[in-house]
């Protein structure tokens, strides 16, 4: 009687390292404590991912590449000194910040329809350096256009022209129009 005893204790150690041999391969103790299924299908996903690698190898470096032209994109937008603005947010410039809106379109154009107390400039005579515009460095300044294009050249030499508040009418006058909001017609 006196060997049972130890060969108990010997079977309780081998119980709790087969116990600890199962939550580390994750399977469930005759207990029933172990994992729970969450992190049972977490590691099974863990273990399974190189195989994925391995066998996708295209659609892993697509991926990446992916993900690698959003980040470098989202980097040059915030570095490039200027925002886009949507209709609403160049109604709250005009309204509460007395923004200057200076329209690139062509002349035909800001006569069919313009932003009320927007000015004309012909982007041939569009610069940055102009006395009037050299007044109003520190106002904001939104520039638009027919479709948003040539202003976001315009916002860029802005920028470079030393200008710190500058905005572009994202989708130029069609977004404006689209969000039916008022349009003059004709000369200033």
């Amino acid at each position: 009687m006196a060997a049972a005893a130890p060969r108990e204790r010997g079977g309780t150690r081998h119980r709790r390292a087969s116990a600890a041999a199962a939550l580390a391969a994750g399977t469930r103790t005759p207990d029933n404590r172990g994992p729970s299924p969450e992190t049972v299908a977490v590691t099974e996903f863990l273990q399974r991912l190189p195989l994925f690698f391995a066998q996708h190898s295209l659609l892993v470096l697509a991926f990446i590449a992916l993900l690698l032209a959003l980040a470098v994109t989202e980097v040059m937008r915030l570095r490039r000194g200027w925002s886009e603005a949507t209709p609403a947010m160049v109604t709250r410039l005009l309204n509460r910040e007395n923004a200057l809106l200076v329209d690139l379109s062509p002349r035909a154009e800001y006569e069919k329809g313009h932003i009320p107390g927007a000015r004309h400039v012909d982007w041939e005579q569009f610069d940055p350096e102009h006395k009037d515009l050299a007044r109003v460095k520190d106002l904001p300044v939104v520039v638009c256009c027919r479709s948003g294009v040539t202003s976001q050249r315009a916002a860029q030499r802005l920028v470079r022209a030393g200008f710190s508040r500058v905005y572009s009418l994202a989708g130029g006058m069609a977004a404006w129009r689209q969000a039916d909001l008022p349009v003059a017609k004709g000369k200033n």
